[in-house]
């Protein structure tokens, strides 16, 4: 009797991780384990194995739910996170060329990830990727309004001087200067836009 109210108390909470578990996928699932790169050489091999680990881990992360689309790994995070030793070489494979015989192969050994620390560079990544396209659209903002207040300083400047000019100057020197000041504030207009 004792116990049966802190039961009830955690039953929620068990529940909860419960459906957690069911909701997330397990890290094995689609993870490639083994990834075979060929070569002509031992090294070439080697690099392109990166490159298909590269694009397999790619696969899985897009496969995953929610698809994790912001964060693709280096080579140097494969290295570093993933690969479990250097790699070993695999069966050597005979091909049709002239002036190849054979193709090297490398097999590279993946350690299963830590998915939520993928989400997490994941978020990162798309918190940056965000923070540089605000950057590019408040850039492209001020570069607007500064064509916008360059204009309208133009036009004021022409109304300006339009003023003193008629004020001042006689009839033909007049009609002159307006057609000049008509002739550069549109040259300015067109060259802000």
């Amino acid at each position: 009797m004792r116990w049966t109210l802190p039961l009830l108390g955690l039953l929620p909470a068990a529940t909860t991780c419960l459906r957690a578990d069911a909701r997330s996928p397990k890290a094995g699932a689609g993870w490639p384990h083994e990834v075979e790169g060929l070569g002509q050489t031992y090294e070439a091999a080697r690099e392109n194995a990166l490159d298909q680990a590269q694009q397999q881990i790619v696969a899985f992360l897009r496969k995953q739910k929610p698809p994790l689309r912001h964060w693709e790994p280096t080579r140097d995070y494969i290295r570093k996170h993933f690969l479990q030793g250097q790699g070993k070489p695999g069966e050597d494979l005979a091909i049709d060329a002239e002036d190849l015989k054979v193709a090297k192969s490398w097999l590279l050994m993946l350690r299963i990830p830590d998915l939520a620390e993928l989400r997490t560079l994941d978020r990162q990544a798309a918190r940056q990727k965000m923070r540089a396209e605000q950057e590019t659209r408040r850039r492209e903002r001020t570069a607007q309004f500064g064509e916008i207040f360059g204009a309208l300083l133009l036009v004021m400047l022409a109304v300006a001087i339009y003023s003193r000019l008629t004020a001042r100057a006689p009839g033909a020197w007049r009609r002159l200067s307006v057609a000049a000041l008509l002739a550069v504030c549109g040259a300015g207009l067109w060259l802000i836009s």
